[in-house]
């Protein structure tokens, strides 16, 4: 039995990131549910993808953190099952104090180029709950602050004239679309800083490597995995995290706490 138990655990370990998708491709006609998730009908989910399909009896989704770029939202929808995310102001604080500190550092990386962030333009594509954050926090260590975003109450630039003022340009926006590609790299000033903490997909980055190669972009920040076609790009000149922003002991605990409290709300009927 020991035997046994150590090959089912070994088999669990190689499902766990395995696809109903690729099953079929090897196992065609074949309908995959794994053991452990029948009847189940409530999960709470990190960022790590996740195949609904595997959950037939699924009703709530609580999803620790506020992407859902790893739930398929259409098939919800289908079946009736309730997503649910968890903002909270300690995830703002922690994101905004690591933009913050990752542009501190961006702009002291290289000794004999230092930069005074009091001296900064910067313009925030972005201007929700984390850009507002970001915002305030910017104005306290005297840099000048232009924000651009979708809704035309939070703006106080075009996007156009954001760009081109702008000596550092960090990027908030919600969901996945493209919003700084090639144009909008060549109106930024040359030798600007750009900072990406929202999606992997809103930035270009083999327009980055471009323009870091070029001296269009003096420096780049990611929070986000995506292509990670920078890598290749002098060190000094680029920082790249694993989407670690949030990852402050009360972000985590306050988002899990969260996260389990909409789980319970969840399953008791209310959305």
């Amino acid at each position: 039995m020991e035997g046994r138990g150590r090959r089912v655990i070994r088999i669990l370990e190689n499902l766990k990131t395995i696809t109903n998708k690729e099953i079929r491709a090897v196992l065609p006609g074949v309908e995959i549910v794994k053991e452990g998730v029948k009847g189940v009908k409530g999960v709470i989910l990190d960022a790590r993808p996740f195949d609904i399909v595997q959950w037939p009896t699924l009703k709530v989704i609580s999803r620790v953190g506020v992407g859902v770029d790893n739930i398929d939202l259409e098939e919800c929808r289908e079946r009736g099952i309730a997503v649910f995310t968890t903002p909270c102001q300690e995830l703002t604080d922690a994101v905004a104090q690591f933009t913050v500190r990752q542009i501190l550092n961006l702009l002291t990386m290289d000794a004999s180029r230092s930069r005074n962030l009091s001296e900064m333009r910067v313009g925030i594509v972005g201007c929700g709950r984390i850009g507002s954050a970001v915002a305030k926090l910017l104005c306290a260590f005297g840099a000048q602050v232009r924000a651009y975003d979708i809704s035309p109450f939070l703006q106080d630039a075009t996007k156009d004239s954001l760009l081109k003022w702008a000596d550092i340009v960090t990027v908030h926006v919600s969901g996945n679309r493209e919003v700084i590609g090639g144009r909008e790299l060549e109106s930024m000033r040359p030798g600007s800083y750009l900072i990406n903490m929202a999606r992997g997909e809103c930035v270009n980055e083999a327009q980055v490597v471009s323009a870091l190669q070029t001296g269009k972009l003096a420096g780049f920040v990611s929070d986000v995995n995506y292509g990670m076609v920078v890598k290749g790009v002098v060190s000094r000149r680029v920082l790249l995290t694993p989407h670690i922003a949030s990852d402050t002991l009360e972000a985590r605990a306050a988002m899990e706490r969260k996260a389990l409290e909409n789980l319970v709300k969840g399953l008791g009927g209310k959305r």
